[in-house]
């Protein structure tokens, strides 16, 4: 007795269209998910079941039965129908990002839904295989189809009800899926005792805490597709609407969004998501094209008062570490996006009815005229690559004169020397003023380099086991995805060898050398070198740090 699934290997449905059960993909509130086989097609597929918890209970291994009388037991039922009439509904669409129903049917005293089975990873599980914040094109490419799923939905009179990161399938194409519609949700809220099965915290808008399900509506789903897109930007989701609704100092999401990465983003695209998290239903976009217009174009008159409120918070709370907040209103964040300048953010809030000291405050928006998305990455790196060169030459015209024996030894080394640094200097600016779009491009071009650079330059040691060691890494870092582990790479490797320039310099001070500056050389290059590296290191892990679930 209890909330138990089916077992393994029972056969649903009957006739022609029969399913193999073989494992549960996730228990719901109001029901269970399993990953099934199609006997007549031979192919996967997932199934609903139609099972509230606080309804029902499994009788033996495979039947359910309500578990109240009188009035709970048509609640069951009552549910059951609802199920099935949205399933209908879900059974209609045609749309390439809604999940498609396949069957239908009732057995064992409840109701199943067939769906297609989509390969692909989570939105949830995507963003954390990125290595990085996903840029503006890459969120346009998953949203705009979404959208248009939702639309046709909601044309409908459906409402999706559970958009959350997991509801949302990435296929390997790179296009979205919607899954997971939360049939009968309605109907089990209003009649249930619980709200834990029903809302997704940080995810569901407060009117989902409420009995009254008339409040939901196209809103509810762009709150939660707004808090969605929040969580790709910000790493984790909103403050629960409910706290919300008790102390709302959620701040606009660009103030969440560090100051190098604000200008990756539209201002139009920030003004969306603030517009679709206000907490009143009334002020957040009442339609899909409605959020659509503000994702353009934004829209709306700002109220000199309401701007100042939302230009002082930012100054005051865009350094906070934890706490997502904001206080905010549809019509002044609407226009927010509209009168905000990529380049120039502070001219934005001049050219609005704000009072001057605020257009003066240096704790507005920051300005970043003219940075990461303008820097010549592929410039820069063939710069770096012509540093390497040089180093490489004079490592080898190094050991073909027979090394600092040789009165132009001194030479070569210092040529050795200057370009492995030039390589460092280069590769730091670079990840310092790169685009979002290509940190994770930079971040490997910086790992390679750098190893490269370092293989080089013990050549002159004759120490060619480490510059075979090193070459092994770079060729590993060139053929994996950048993420944490490169950080932690180069910060190893920077310390190996701020040890190892600290033990030349120290020898030489107690060596007799033909030549007494090549280890002082040598050494205090390497030095300045690791230091490079390891601010590149620190950089990386900053850039291209996963999202948080």
């Amino acid at each position: 007795m209890g909330r138990q699934p089916l077992p393994t290997n029972t056969i649903l449905g009957n006739g022609s269209d029969q399913y193999r059960i073989d494992t549960v993909l996730g228990p719901g509130g109001f029901g269970v998910t399993y990953l099934a086989r199609d006997l007549r097609f031979d192919r996967d597929v997932a199934i609903k079941e139609y099972f509230p918890a606080e309804f029902a209970y499994r009788d033996g291994s495979t039947t359910i039965r309500s578990s109240t009388r009188g009035n709970g037991q048509n609640f069951f039922e009552q549910g059951k129908r609802h199920f099935l009439d949205e399933a209908r509904t879900l059974a209609k669409f045609r749309h390439e990002h809604i999940v498609r129903v396949l069957n239908l049917f009732e057995q064992f005293n409840t109701a199943y839904m067939v769906l297609e089975f989509e390969e692909g990873q989570s939105l949830k599980s995507w963003l954390g295989s990125l290595g990085h914040r996903p840029s503006q094109a890459e969120l346009d490419e998953i949203l705009e189809p979404l959208l248009s799923a939702l639309e046709v939905v909601h044309a409908k009179g459906m409402f999706h009800r559970d958009i959350a990161p997991d509801n949302i399938i990435i296929r390997p194409n790179g296009k979205p899926v919607l899954i997971d519609f939360g049939a009968a949700r309605r109907f089990v809220r209003e009649h249930s005792h619980t709200i834990g099965a029903i809302v997704k915290h940080g995810y569901s808008p407060p009117e989902q805490y409420t009995l009254d399900t008339k409040l939901q509506g196209a809103w509810s789903d762009i709150y939660a597709l707004s808090a969605t897109l929040y969580a790709a930007l910000v790493g984790a989701p909103p403050e629960e609407a409910s706290r919300r609704q008790l102390s709302d100092t959620l701040l606009p999401v660009e103030a969440r969004i560090d100051a190098f990465r604000r200008d990756f983003y539209r201002p139009s695209f920030y003004a969306a998501l603030n517009a679709g998290l206000a907490l009143k239903p009334r002020e957040r976009p009442q339609t899909i094209q409605d959020f659509r217009d503000i994702l353009h174009n934004g829209n709306g008159a700002v109220h000199e008062a309401e701007l100042a409120v939302v230009a002082d918070a930012v100054g005051a709370h865009r350094d906070l570490p934890r706490e997502p907040a904001r206080a905010s209103t549809f019509s002044r964040i609407s226009d927010l996006g509209a009168s905000l300048r990529p380049q120039a953010p502070i001219a934005a809030f001049e050219s609005s009815a704000v009072p001057a000291r605020l257009a003066q405050d240096d704790h507005a928006l920051p300005q970043r005229a003219g940075q990461e998305a303008s820097y010549p990455e592929m410039t820069s790196r063939v710069a770096a690559i012509a540093s390497l060169l040089v180093a490489g030459i004079a490592a080898g015209s190094f050991l073909w004169i027979g090394g600092i024996e040789h009165p132009g030894g001194l030479a070569a080394a210092t040529l050795v020397c200057a370009g492995v640094i030039g390589v460092g200097v280069e590769r730091t600016v670079a990840l310092a003023r790169v685009a979002s779009i290509d940190v994770g491009r930079a971040a490997t071009a910086t790992t390679v380099l750098s190893s490269l650079a370092l293989a080089v330059y013990w050549l002159p040691f004759f120490f060619w086991q480490i510059s075979v060691a090193l070459l092994a890494l770079a060729a590993v870092c060139a053929a994996c995805r950048p993420g944490r582990w490169v950080a932690v790479t180069q910060l190893t490797v920077a310390l190996l060898h701020l040890a190892a320039s600290a033990l030349l310099i120290a020898l030489a001070a107690r060596s007799v050398q033909k030549d007494p500056f090549f280890l002082p050389l040598t050494g205090g290059s390497l030095a300045i070198f690791a230091a490079l590296i390891l601010t590149s290191a620190l950089q990386i892990r900053r850039r291209l740090e996963l999202p948080r679930p």
